[in-house]
């Protein structure tokens, strides 16, 4: 009789379920740390690129445990009211619209007392009333929308990256998106700046 496989991250004895990577096989709990929440395939990974998502994940999900999420906008921001924290989740979908090529980051924690501006920026800059569709011709386009939390410490400002495609400004998807931001920043504005004066 054959000897049953063993998880080579945790050691715990694998029935059928096993997922393989290039030179093993790891457990279902174990796969869901390394492939960041069943986002990502481990197919072509080696052991120490397995180890290595698997360590960060996990300590992502440490670092998590004291944020406990009481309001939030959709994927994009949450609200910790009783540790006054904004954490910005930074999920595989922002990251990828951001630019980053595995769309994968550790989520960013900001202190509400070290916010002191949050605006949604837009390229080519419109202004609110043209972000709303008005006064502006009707093929306008943004080439990016993004809502920018500016910091006194440790980072200047941190960036949420809604939307980095050409766009028409008077489309329904634009639109919805423009809601999201709208969001984000009355969120972060009741919460951090509003809590100054």
């Amino acid at each position: 009789m054959r000897e049953k496989a063993t998880c080579d991250i945790c050691g715990k004895k694998l029935g059928f379920r096993k997922f393989k990577y290039s030179t093993g096989v790891i457990c279902k709990d174990c796969y869901k740390l390394a492939s960041e929440s069943y986002t990502t395939t481990i197919a072509e990974k080696t052991f120490d690129e397995v180890m290595a998502a698997y360590d960060r994940r996990k300590s992502q999900l440490e670092s998590d445990v004291n944020f406990l999420p009481t309001k939030r906008v959709a994927n994009y921001l949450q609200i910790d009211e009783r540790r006054e924290l904004i954490c910005l989740p930074n999920n595989r979908l922002i990251g990828l619209i951001a630019g980053d090529k595995e769309g994968l980051s550790a989520p960013e924690y900001i202190k509400w007392a070290d916010v002191y501006a949050c605006s949604i920026v837009t390229t080519p800059r419109l202004t609110q009333s043209q972000m709303r569709g008005e006064g502006i011709a009707e093929g306008t386009t943004i080439s990016s929308l993004s809502v920018e939390i500016k910091t006194r410490r440790p980072k200047a400002s941190h960036v949420i990256c809604f939307l980095k495609n050409k766009t028409r400004v008077k489309s329904f998807a634009f639109r919805h998106t423009f809601d999201l931001t709208k969001r984000c920043v009355d969120m972060v504005n009741q919460y951090c700046i509003g809590k100054e004066s």
